[in-house]
């Protein structure tokens, strides 16, 4: 498990005596040390650069994993930086390194590259191993519930999608059924909130794969108070007596798209949304669809996949 990394505001000071290359610990200037974050071993720490006071040219990272009123224990030359011999009166610093922007940046480029649901509900725990937990945060809501705009929150940012539509069931002989459509849905939308307001949320319900030779059911709608309402993807036609589902799911508006249709003895595929994905066709049951995705129809003799259930993913910085 990644350690929790702390950070101060202007958190600096200066050596009280000088430290040898291998020293595990060194001491600040009396009373300074209560200016820096307090780890607990095991669980987090903070960085400091050492920063010779003559020229200002030598650095050392350091990690810091215990503190003891001024007293510092320390992991030595991190960052590709060297252990150096520190004097008396060098400098001690708190400062954002190129390592905690680099685990930023990946983390930044992972969300972009990937953007999908599982990235975004790691971001807590991401900003918690840099330390930053306490700026930003998250809930992912799956069930209908109700959410308490948080203490001085004026500003909600609001990932969503209503319900998929059933995949179509396959007709007896030959013929399969289309895919139902997938939510409606946003991403990072903005809401301007007051604190304290209590929002109901409704999760839609994905649509029922239609059984042999019927129609998949159409997706519930998700909604977030009066802020918005995303409506569900609507159910796939089925396989019908000498023909495939002729006419796929409608998507439920803004952010999915369409099932798709069958053709003869293939099943189409559930359509998809900002944030889930269709039901995968095969010759079986149509499989089901994720986070708002349409289910897909069902191969001939088998019953529609279910339409995934919406979900609302609520962001806030402090």
């Amino acid at each position: 498990m990644a350690l929790t990394l702390l950070a101060s505001n202007n958190a600096s000071t200066v050596l009280a005596a000088g430290i040898s290359a291998s020293a595990t610990s060194l001491t600040v200037a009396s009373g300074t040390g209560a200016l820096f974050p307090t780890p607990v071993s095991g669980t987090s720490y903070f960085k400091l650069s050492l920063i010779d006071a003559a020229t200002g040219t030598l650095l050392e990272v350091v990690h810091v994993t215990a503190v003891s009123g001024d007293t510092f224990t320390i992991t030595r030359a991190q960052e590709g930086t060297a252990a150096r011999i520190w004097s008396a009166n060098d400098l001690v610093i708190n400062t954002f390194t190129a390592g905690s922007f680099n685990a930023l940046a990946q983390l930044a480029l992972s969300l972009q590259i990937n953007n999908n649901l599982s990235d975004l509900a790691s971001i807590p725990t991401a900003l918690a191993n840099l330390g930053l937990g306490g700026s930003h945060g998250i809930q992912t809501i799956t069930t209908s519930t109700s959410f308490t705009v948080p203490d001085n929150i004026y500003d909600l940012y609001i990932s969503a999608s209503g319900a998929g539509g059933g995949g179509g069931g396959g007709y007896s002989s030959s013929y399969s059924g289309s895919g139902g459509g997938g939510g409606a849905s946003i991403y990072r939308q903005h809401f301007s909130v007051t604190p304290g307001t209590v929002l109901s949320v409704v999760i839609g319900s994905g649509g029922a794969g239609g059984a042999v030779g019927i129609a998949g059911y159409s997706g519930g709608a998700t909604s977030v108070g009066s802020l918005f309402s995303l409506a569900g993807g609507g159910g796939g036609n089925p396989g019908i007596s000498g023909a495939g589902g002729n006419s796929a799911g409608l998507p439920g508006g803004v952010g999915s798209v369409a099932g798709e249709d069958a053709f003869n003895n293939v099943p189409g595929g559930g359509g998809g949304n900002l944030l889930g994905v269709g039901g995968v066709k095969r010759a079986a049951a149509g499989g089901a669809g994720i986070y708002g995705g349409g289910g897909a129809g069902g191969y001939s003799g088998n019953a529609g996949g279910a339409g995934g259930d919406g979900v609302v993913i609520i962001e806030w910085e402090r």
